[in-house]
């Protein structure tokens, strides 16, 4: 018999976005001891995803918005329903991820005035690229104060994304989650490396560098397309580059790629459930992101061996490998493509599965304690 029903709130860009996977991979082994269920709110877009939250007992609760409705009747009339639906499934804990103390706040009172005992707040960004004026600035302060007060546990996957979410006074009760990963998917292999460069047409005289992410603007991604530009215009044409992930600049990036000439050495290759192998094929990882609560992405590179150029918002202690370096975005995109001409051949021969596990970044041990987490709140410990 299970123990409880938890619903997982702010997760639903199943199989693309960074703390859905996160979420989705922490969860997976607490299926026998809990009934773990996910809110979307808009259609479910990768369908696999809900199929394996539904084959472990758990279900997809989907709430479309009208969005041509006003958006202040849009909001009240997605509040009552969520209020309805979580009231109706008596949920035993509801467990909010957001980037921001708003997001938080608002599923908060959601779950609060639906009944539930126990609410947890995750954070998962030190940022948001959302302009702030002074009302936002307002709203965002009592929205923190009101996640420290009503929160029953705070989590977050670095200290710095504890600090933006929560404010930097209130860290000292937030229980850091490790992003972790199962590295032994992502060791490096020859044979496999020879096999997906061959898939994607990489010759042995070229380098292939690639981003992991979200097509958003939160993740640089033009910025990161001068880069590669000025790499392979002045320093080094033997390239190729590859974004692996969605997102609603796809469009823009895509005209910016034709613009630039770049059709040639430049692909798009969407959401990919074969991350692991993809990056067998990769000689240096690229990560331009403004804002980062983690990044899990990092961890999944290093496992790899792949060396990397990344932006200094990524925290500290989400560096493992000597070959992966953190380059201040002021920095230019000049001397970001020579940082990345240095790194051609820098992979690391590192046993990585066991670092990876020394640092407690493996997700068997991040589950285990997220479990320990949810018991002791439904026992009241």
């Amino acid at each position: 018999m299970r123990k409880g029903k938890i619903l997982q709130i702010g997760c639903e860009n199943f199989g693309a976005g960074g703390r859905s996977v996160v979420i989705y991979n922490l969860t997976r082994p607490l299926c026998d001891d809990y009934r773990i269920d996910f809110l979307s709110c808009g259609r479910v877009k990768n369908v696999a995803y809900q199929k394996e939250i539904e084959k472990v007992g758990g279900e997809v609760k989907v709430y479309i918005e009208n969005k041509k409705e006003n958006k202040v009747f849009r909001e009240i009339k997605r509040t009552i329903a969520l209020c309805r639906m979580i009231k109706a499934e008596k949920y035993n804990i509801v467990h909010i991820n957001a980037d921001d103390a708003w997001e938080a706040a608002k599923s908060l009172w959601i779950a609060q005035h639906a009944g539930v005992k126990k609410v947890v707040v995750h954070a998962h960004t030190t940022g948001t690229d959302k302009k702030t004026n002074i009302i936002k600035k307002i709203v965002l302060i009592i929205s923190k104060k009101y996640a420290n007060r009503y929160a029953n546990k705070k989590l977050a996957c670095s200290i710095e994304a504890a600090a933006y979410l929560f404010g930097e006074k209130n860290t000292s009760d937030v229980e850091i989650i490790n992003n972790g990963i199962n590295a032994k998917k992502y060791v490096f292999n020859r044979k496999k490396r020879e096999e997906m460069r061959d898939n994607l047409g990489i010759s042995d005289k070229e380098y292939a560098i690639c981003s992991i992410g979200r097509l958003t603007s939160v993740k640089n991604p033009i910025f990161i397309l001068e880069i590669i530009r000025e790499l392979y215009n002045n320093i080094n044409n033997n390239i190729r580059f590859y974004w692996i992930g969605e997102g609603e600049l796809k469009e823009k990036v895509s005209k910016k790629i034709e613009q630039y000439d770049m059709d040639e050495y430049t692909f798009l290759l969407g959401n990919r459930k074969d991350v692991n192998d993809l990056l067998q094929a990769m000689d240096v990882f690229v990560l331009g992101s403004l804002y980062e609560g983690f990044g899990i992405v990092n961890l999944e590179a290093q496992a790899n061996g792949i060396p990397g150029i990344i932006s200094d918002v990524v925290p500290e202690e989400a560096v493992l490998n000597d070959n992966f370096l953190r380059v201040p975005l002021e920095k230019g995109k000049k001397y970001w493509a020579y940082c990345i001409k240095r790194q051609f051949g820098n992979r690391t021969k590192e046993n990585m599965v066991e670092k990876i596990e020394q640092k407690g970044f493996d997700i068997e041990k991040s589950s285990i304690k997220l479990k320990q987490i949810y018991e002791d709140l439904i026992n009241n410990r």
